[in-house]
């Protein structure tokens, strides 16, 4: 056996910025090639000034992979990393995410192979051909094949990764679209919604994607890119199909476990509804924000891990790992993830205890390592509560106190 570090992803335990790599993401775009663009290939954009040298301009061949990119920008600032690489028009959707049958490779990891680990997550930008169905087209077997593609990929790289794509072409049924709550897949999310109309003017079958993954750029891991301090969307119109969001039954998308836009009373312009992926609620990794802090952890554990592979461990008289290793291992794992997340806020911990890290690491003492010559450890991480529902009790005072039951 190829001596290697194994961290697996536990689940159920939950039961419901400063410059870093954390928002270094990648776009998949149907596109023409330019110039200085060609298809497959593989690039990276800091400014639409970047975009402009590559030759990418808003023609009719070009306009949803541009309008992703000055969107991205223009909501999350110049200077934040892109990867891109277009995809021909003749391909679908599902061939970006399964094996090419004539070289065995899937297309989508070439972007994230030259990335080198730096791309965190992956939002398609799809202008292709729908599949011809007399029903609605339900995109199951796609976002199975992100699914698959993104665990994959983690397994295999120690790179985790998240996927956002869109339903494309919705119709603006909404009893008609697939309950995202029921699927499986906790590294995939589903946006609707977009800044130009479906029929009127120029049609648009695809969705806002850019100014989803311009958010997330900005904003630390556990953030909701619907958290209203945050402040609205940069774009000022937003429709649903024709319709905008404040006269569209959001909510509805939202209980399918949709990513979509809405408004809130006594405040101007847009936001996100939530940050949902295409996973039951009870899943620990249903909300983008849960996803993003537990696979930050993972890469500062494998990181710290690594360097441990095939060093030489003290044993006690009975073949155990030391206790006393066991500390430090434990400690140098916490430590690191106390500083680089913990202390940005990204975990959640008890201030007034000057030993709450945010997080708690064990290595297993009582197996027999001599025998195994494996380390076991279980690493736990305290996320944030988010203030998804607020109840509020109103009515008047009729004594002059100051208590009141709850």
């Amino acid at each position: 056996m190829l001596p290697k570090v194994n961290i697996q992803f536990d689940n159920g335990t939950i039961g419901a910025v400063s410059p870093s790599s954390d928002g270094v993401f990648g776009v998949l775009a149907t596109a023409i090639e330019t110039e200085q663009f060609k298809l497959g290939e593989v690039y990276t954009v800091k400014s639409m000034k970047d975009v402009a040298e590559l030759e990418i301009i808003d023609t009719v061949e070009n306009h949803r992979l541009y309008k992703f990119l000055s969107e991205f920008f223009k909501e999350g600032g110049s200077g934040n990393e892109l990867w891109i690489m277009g995809m021909s028009k003749g391909q679908t959707l599902l061939d970006w995410f399964t094996p090419d049958e004539a070289t065995g490779k899937i297309p989508a990891q070439k972007l994230l192979d030259q990335s080198k680990g730096r791309v965190k997550g992956l939002f398609t930008c799809y202008n292709g051909v729908v599949p011809a169905t007399p029903v609605p087209y339900d995109w199951s077997a796609e976002l199975l094949a992100m699914q698959s593609f993104a665990t994959d990929y983690t397994a295999s790289k120690y790179a985790p990764l998240f996927i956002i794509t869109e339903w494309f072409d919705f119709n603006g049924d909404v009893i008609a679209l697939p309950d995202l709550l029921t699927y499986p897949h906790n590294r995939v999310g589903v946006l609707i919604g977009d800044t130009e109309q479906r029929t009127i003017g120029t049609p648009s079958r695809g969705t806002a994607i850019g100014l989803l993954a311009g958010r997330l750029t900005k904003i630390q891991v556990h953030q909701n890119p619907g958290k209203v301090k945050d402040g609205p969307v940069s774009a000022t119109k937003m429709y649903i199909v024709d319709t905008p969001p404040e006269l569209f039954d959001v909510e509805g998308l939202n209980n399918k476990g949709y990513i979509t836009f809405r408004t809130h009373v006594n405040k101007s312009g847009y936001y996100f509804t939530d940050d949902h992926l295409a996973v039951e609620l009870k899943d620990d990794y249903h909300f983008l924000t849960r996803r993003r802090v537990i696979d930050k952890m993972y890469r500062i554990a494998y990181s710290e891990l690594l360097e441990e592979l095939l060093d030489e461990i003290p044993v006690t008289d009975e073949g155990k790992i030391s206790p006393i290793y066991a500390r430090t291992l434990e400690g140098k794992i916490e430590d690191a993830i106390a500083v680089a997340m913990t202390a940005k806020g990204e975990l959640s911990f008890n201030p007034s205890n000057k030993d709450d890290k945010g997080v708690i690491v064990k290595v297993n003492t009582e197996n027999d390592f001599l025998a195994t010559s494996t380390v076991e450890l279980v690493m736990r991480g305290r996320p944030h509560g988010y203030a998804r529902l607020i109840d509020v009790l109103l009515g008047y005072q009729t004594k002059n106190t100051t208590d009141v039951n709850i």
